[in-house]
């Protein structure tokens, strides 16, 4: 059967499968969020846009029909929208989000690798290849049962005709970590610093810092030449130093004092990235020294859990010295304290958001 021939005879099934206000109506996806692309609400801060950005075009690795590519895609949006609600309505956003992944890359695999046809079409045949699939990544544990949990959640799952599997893969909890021992290999420590590497990493730190007057008064200058609307003379504003040198600069000290806030705060990523200008000491005139934040990842509320941390000299200039980097009035504005960069604010498409953290893996 050609693609035309396909498509028509499953016209009918995908005349009923999710429409937009199926999408929309679920809380934790934006309104922006389409059919094809679902945008979810960033409830942890620090994380790029495209970790909660879920993109539903499953990539053309065979001659499959368009028609069985949505109906795929419709069993797995409608996995997702079972998930993160119900029982599961208490699941953080950033589960829901991994849930979709798994899903997706599942029905990737079941329509255009294996050419299943249909849900109920499934057999233990396609669920024992599907396990050599993930053995074949080389994942992690965890990262395995992330992908074969997806696989059982399909087998609850019908289709727009009301079809489902003909079995329930991994029915019993002990057979899921069978499955993962099998195909998953053994999950490592979290990589960290040595103690040495990063003693000498503080320590550049905050000779950074002692030494940024310069820095700062140079990086202030030159954006203030290029406001004014005016080449920056380079005797004038810069002296003997380039502009490339005074933006590598900036940037450096800017990372020093976020080495410096990490190190002596012991906070998360996210607790960095939630820190509002108006939570620094002193903005009403007071001598408090403490220094307010929240954390919202390991929180139930859905403001955040609310924290109180003493704040030293060292990291009070730190934060000084970012505050003029990032064009901040520390008596009166408000916002993501750790910003872009002043000067790297035209690479920026919404100034004011707060820094995105990367996680980088070999």
């Amino acid at each position: 059967m050609d693609d035309s021939v396909a498509d028509q005879a499953s016209a009918s099934v995908w005349s009923r499968t999710l429409t937009l206000p199926d999408v929309v109506n679920a809380p934790w996806l934006l309104s922006t969020s389409t059919v094809e692309c679902w945008y979810f609400r960033q409830d942890v801060a620090g994380y790029a846009s495209s970790h909660y950005t879920v993109a539903w075009k499953l990539a053309d690795e065979a001659d499959v029909s368009r028609a069985r590519r949505e109906y795929w895609v419709d069993i797995a949006q409608r996995a997702v929208l079972t998930y993160g609600s119900g029982e599961a309505a208490n699941n953080r956003v950033t589960s829901i989000v991994g849930f979709a992944r798994s899903v997706r890359s599942f029905v990737q695999w079941a329509c255009c690798t294996r050419c299943c046809e249909s849900l109920s079409a499934l057999s233990k045949d396609d669920v024992r290849a599907y396990e050599n699939y993930v053995f074949g990544l080389g994942v992690t544990k965890s990262s395995a049962e992330q992908r074969l949990s997806a696989l059982r959640a399909l087998g609850a799952c019908l289709d727009a005709d009301g079809r489902k599997m003909l079995f329930q893969p991994y029915r019993w909890r002990g057979d899921l970590q069978k499955a993962v021992k099998r195909v998953g290999r053994a999950n490592g420590r979290t990589r960290t610093l040595e103690p040495e590497a990063f003693f000498r990493l503080l320590d550049y730190s905050l000779s950074r810092i002692e030494d940024s007057e310069g820095v700062v008064s140079r990086a202030v200058a030159y954006q203030l030449a290029k406001i004014s609307s005016r080449r920056p003379s380079r005797s004038c504003v810069l002296g003997e130093y380039s502009a490339t040198q005074v933006i590598n600069d900036a940037r450096l000290t800017y990372g020093a004092c976020i080495v410096m806030a990490f190190s002596l705060l012991s906070s998360r990523k996210h607790q960095l990235a939630l820190l509002d200008v108006s939570d620094l000491p002193g903005r009403d005139g007071s001598k408090a020294s403490d220094l307010t934040g929240r954390v919202s990842k390991t929180s139930n509320a859905s403001a955040g859990t609310a924290t109180v941390q003493p704040l030293v000299p060292e990291l009070e200039r730190a934060f000084g010295i970012v505050a003029s980097l990032t064009g901040i009035d520390l008596s009166t504005d408000t916002g993501p304290l750790f910003r872009c960069l002043k000067l790297d604010e035209a690479r920026q498409s919404t100034s004011g958001r707060p820094l995105e953290t990367i996680r980088y893996i070999d």
